[in-house]
């Protein structure tokens, strides 16, 4: 059989690096005097590495786009935006890009884990009792 590539399980390394790398050139380049940044740095490397360890599905873009799952000139159409824009503004670009990459998917997973509860939770109540329909009005007839 065939192995599947079209995922990562936890964030990919080149991502975690790229997210880290983005906020130091970001701070350097735009805000040199805001601290955030800086102050910041530990807990965004902290919790790159924990989502490089996690079990969080990422895709592998380059593959799914390889494997046929999206027109070709859609790329080419993406590249070329992301062009413009890092040509652009490269500091905002990279950063959008990569922590959103970065953060994306695990805000996907919360939302899904917690979608899945809730619909556990309600079909484990079972059906609302219904009104009984005796005492629903019935259009074209007011004395029901």
């Amino acid at each position: 059989t065939k192995a599947d590539h079209s995922r990562f399980l936890g964030l990919p390394s080149p991502a975690a690096a790229g997210t880290v790398v983005s906020l130091v050139i970001f701070h350097v380049d735009l805000a040199p005097s805001t601290k955030m940044v800086l102050y910041g740095l530990p807990a965004v490397t902290a919790a790159c590495g924990v989502l490089m360890v996690s079990r969080i599905p990422y895709p592998h873009i380059l593959n799914q786009y390889l494997a046929g799952r999206k027109p070709f000139g859609h790329l080419i159409k993406v590249l070329v935006l992301l062009g413009i824009l890092v040509a652009t503004r490269p500091q905002i670009t990279l950063v959008v890009a990569f922590c959103g990459f970065a953060t994306y998917f695990p805000l996907k997973a919360l939302y899904l884990r917690l979608m899945h509860r809730t619909a556990q939770a309600c079909q484990e109540q079972g059906p609302v009792n219904p009104i009984p329909a005796q005492s629903l009005p019935c259009p074209g007839n007011p004395d029901r």
